[in-house]
């Protein structure tokens, strides 16, 4: 957690939301590690990181749902076209077909205000969503060269995971599970 601050007062760059998300994993863990009872400590730790991954996707979908570029669908080519963030390869995809451009710049916008229905799917529905978030993950790595992404997103999967898992479980049967 202080090689991340130190890391920020040294950097010119501003954060982006990876950087923000690992923060806030380094300070809900450091937070929840001073609780005594394991069970608490594992509950309210994968709770919150599961809310704050949630908050992060839906206020990511929210700002690009109000940006005109993103709801015009050109928002993805713009990016994949920059000398920082794209790739040729995609970009002269995107360029030859913008209904790709299109279709990806409208799918991340639904995908991450849609966010919150992991909560309320059928368990392998919810699974198979938090796979398309991997995915989605893996493409900004691989495509934008921002690999922080993966990590700190991926992070947080197991704790959505355990908070998906835990939904349908009796009281009795959570907490059985937790003391072991």
């Amino acid at each position: 957690m202080a090689a991340g601050g130190f890391d920020r007062i040294r950097s010119p760059y501003g954060a982006d939301g990876a950087d923000q998300l690992q923060q806030v994993i380094n300070v809900t863990l450091s937070a929840t590690a001073t609780f005594t009872d394991a069970r608490e400590r594992r509950e309210v730790a994968m709770r919150a990181l599961a809310l704050e991954t949630t908050i992060s996707y839906v206020a990511s979908g929210v700002v690009k749902a109000v940006s005109p570029v993103w709801l015009k669908g050109e928002a993805f080519a713009g990016i994949i076209g920059t000398q920082a963030y794209g790739d040729k390869r995609l970009f002269a995809l995107v360029t030859k077909y913008p209904l790709v451009g299109r279709i990806i710049s409208w799918g991340t916008i639904v995908a991450e205000v849609g966010f919150p229905l992991v909560f309320i799917l059928p368990k392998p529905a919810a699974r198979a969503y938090l796979g398309l978030m991997a995915a989605f993950h893996l493409g900004i790595g691989q495509f934008m060269g921002l690999n922080r992404f993966v990590l700190a997103f991926g992070a947080t999967h197991p704790a959505l995971l355990y908070v998906i898992d835990q939904r349908s479980l009796s009281a009795a049967d959570r907490k059985s599970l937790t003391m072991n």
